[in-house]
């Protein structure tokens, strides 16, 4: 099946009682069932059905073993708050990295859940034989390697755990931690001891974190729910290692108190506002702030939110990691990164953020949906004398960050949202799914659909604009197989001068690095029923690909690109690729390599550019500025004419039961028909 996630798969509800815990709904679980595709929007904070009225994702559970002994307590029904964003470029997104790495990263995110104060706990919490009246005396008695048994209860948070054990509760929704600034610490700041811990059967919730153990000041907040502290080098970022299982991490948020201005060494880097040097304040990390090695199994991240009115940057809603993170039958839904005005630049990393040192990201049968990165501001394009002022939402769902190996199985990253409202601003957002960096990507079997970037500015035309909106970016080299890319909308709204909007899925490599030293392959996969839509009144209207944008070294191997759309309405309107755009076409560097794109065994079919009749709309199937390859593949069904402009067709003779039946290819020097095989899956059949 081309571009089909397994049955097996869908969205991880991996079991009732975590997916109930997230909705609000406590009992204890009897069973397993399918879930009611109604009921994942509403966790999610989104329709359940996408563009056209399609179910946007496959809604089966995992066939798992349930924990009879797990029930589940009642917390906000609430999902993010409604987003809208879009977006796509790289050179501030590089700049800004230099600086969070000095300042050591900066994260954020806004609040869903008030903490209730813990209530005393039943008096037995065993270590060993012996019963202790608290979690945090139980754990201080406990020897090296022990265990610390909790009952059904509700217990107070502020736990420290410094050295190698296990923490077992009796059930998530029936052993609750909760309260305190982190509600779980684990590992102590520089300490030679890198403890082992596992926690399982827990529920952790109500934290509200206002700072870091190992920064001062209240400058970064972290570690609402769990904080896991570097215990040799901050720099090395080498923590404890933690696994979590059959547990919840919900309702925590992250704020901070205070924000600096750059030393007098560092003012010839420091962003600048209108008021002068940019204040920076970060929020990390709202559910887990990781600086160690980190498994998730079959456990819920849900309505975690990094942010706050003092926060620059917002980064994390549920999950900021530095290290190593993997995830195994998890869900993280509902998770938030905010940023707002009047500090607010940067919310990245809605569910995931994994960056400043991140190695390996690993996603196996999880699901990260409906979640949020929304920037609310008012901070100008630019200052008098034209500094720019940078501000990016970006990753909805997952962000990955430079130099990884980024591993995503059998999972869906699916309806996440990534916003951007700013009527004085030029851009943007960027990605509302997954954005991974220049590192390497495997993604197999999964799906990233379902995804909205939205935008509303002033202008991108406005300095340092450009085009908005995608759903998926890769700017390192990727192998892409057996997955689903479908329903995203990206959408760019212009209140004074130009609107650009780019593709669901990109592939930016060059743009990314200046070098084509990496390549990419896509097979067997769909790109389907994307839609880009770029509006103003009073300036030009611009699209680019509303498919798949390839500035990079790509192979398309038995790829469905079918059902895109884009869309513009203003003064002028130019839309370019409806299926797929290739070349330089947001920035154009003389000194970048040129891309080269091939598409083998592929369908390009039913896409289109919507615009007034005076538009110019050029590659409803395919535009291309660079040269590409077209092997045995299909390109007809798209509208208007011409279909294919700049388009090098190899079509090589196929024999076949469907003699007679033809792929036509149109360019901009005429058109002509080529055999087309019994290419059936292309086609969609069965």
């Amino acid at each position: 099946m081309v571009g089909k996630v397994p049955d097996s798969l869908g969205v991880l509800w991996h079991h009732q009682s975590v997916m109930k815990d997230s909705m609000g709904i406590g009992r204890k679980v009897e069973g397993w069932r399918e879930l009611d595709p109604a009921r994942v929007g509403k966790i999610a904070g989104v329709p359940a059905r996408g563009l056209r009225g399609q179910n946007t994702g496959d809604l089966r559970a995992f066939p798992m073993t349930p924990h009879a002994d797990d029930a589940v307590p009642s917390i906000s029904r609430a999902g993010p708050p409604s987003m809208k964003g879009a977006g796509m470029i790289l050179a501030q997104r590089n700049a800004r990295r230099s600086f969070v790495s000095m300042t050591i990263g900066a994260l954020m995110a806004a609040f869903l859940l008030t903490p209730t104060s813990a209530e005393a706990g039943p008096a037995c919490i065993s270590a060993g034989s012996q019963c202790y009246s608290s979690v945090q005396a139980a754990v201080d008695a406990a020897p090296d390697g022990g265990t610390v048994v909790l009952p059904a209860g509700r217990f107070a948070g502020g736990v420290i755990i410094a050295k190698s054990l296990t923490l077992r509760g009796a059930g998530a929704g029936r052993s609750v931690i909760a309260g305190g600034e982190h509600v779980v610490t684990v590992g102590e700041f520089l300490s030679d001891v890198v403890p082992t811990v596992t926690i399982a059967k827990v529920t952790i919730t109500g934290g509200f974190a206002r700072s870091l153990p190992y920064v001062p000041g209240g400058v970064f907040a972290g570690g609402g729910g769990l904080l896991i502290v570097p215990t040799a080098t901050v720099d090395d970022y080498t923590g404890p290692k933690v696994t979590i299982v059959d547990s919840v991490i919900s309702g925590n948020r992250v704020e901070p108190t205070t924000q600096v201005g750059p030393a007098p060494e560092q003012e010839e880097f420091w962003p600048r506002c209108p008021d002068g040097f940019c204040p920076f304040a970060g929020a990390e990390g709202a559910g887990i702030d990781n600086l160690g090695t980190l498994t998730l199994l079959r456990t819920t991240v849900a309505h975690n939110t990094s942010g706050g009115g003092l926060t620059s940057d917002a980064v994390g809603g549920g999950i900021n990691s530095a290290h190593v993170l993997t995830l195994i039958d998890s869900l993280l839904v509902g998770n938030a990164a905010k940023a707002v005005a009047p500090h607010g630049r940067y919310a990245e990393g809605g569910g995931v953020f994994a960056d400043h040192g991140t190695t390996e990201l690993t996603i196996r049968r999880s699901s990260v949906v409906g979640n949020s990165a929304s920037i609310q501001a008012v901070f100008p394009a630019a200052l008098p004398d034209g500094t720019v002022i940078d501000t990016l939402a970006n990753s909805g769902g997952v962000h990955a960050g430079n130099d990884a190996e980024v591993v995503i199985v059998g999972s869906h990253i699916d309806r996440n949202v990534a916003s951007y409202h700013n009527p004085n601003g030029s851009w943007g957002v960027i990605n509302a799914g997954l954005q991974v960096g220049v590192s390497h990507l495997t993604l197999r079997d999964s799906s990233v659909s379902g995804n909205r970037a939205t935008a509303r500015l002033m202008s991108t035309s406005a300095p340092n604009g450009g085009p908005t909106g995608g759903a998926f970016e890769w700017d390192g080299d990727a192998t892409i197989s057996g997955s689903r890319f479908e329903n995203n909308v990206s959408e760019t709204i212009a209140g004074n001068g130009d609107a650009a909007v780019g593709a669901a899925v990109a592939s930016l490599s060059i743009l990314a690095t200046g070098a084509s030293d990496n390549s990419s392959t896509m097979t067997n996969s769909r790109v389907s029923h994307n839609l880009a839509i770029a509006r103003t009144r009073t300036g030009a209207a611009l699209v680019e690909g509303s498919g798949l944008l390839n500035q990079s070294a790509l192979t398309v191997r038995g790829v469905r690109i079918s059902g895109n759309a884009a869309l513009g309405y203003g003064k002028s309107v130019t839309l370019h690729g409806g299926g797929i755009a290739n070349g330089p076409l947001l920035f154009n560097d003389p000194s970048f390599p040129p891309g080269n794109l091939v598409v083998v065994d592929s369908a390009i079919t039913g896409n289109r550019l919507v615009g007034a009749t005076n538009a110019d709309r050029q590659g409803s199937g395919i535009f291309s500025i660079e040269p590409m390859t077209l092997t045995r593949s299909v390109v007809k069904g798209n509208k208007p004419e011409p279909q294919c402009v700049g388009c090098t067709a190899t079509f090589q003779a196929v024999r076949s039961a469907q003699a007679g039946v033809g792929a036509t290819v149109s360019e901009r020097g005429g058109s002509r028909t080529a055999p087309m095989g019994p290419w059936r899956l292309l086609m969609g059949h069965r």
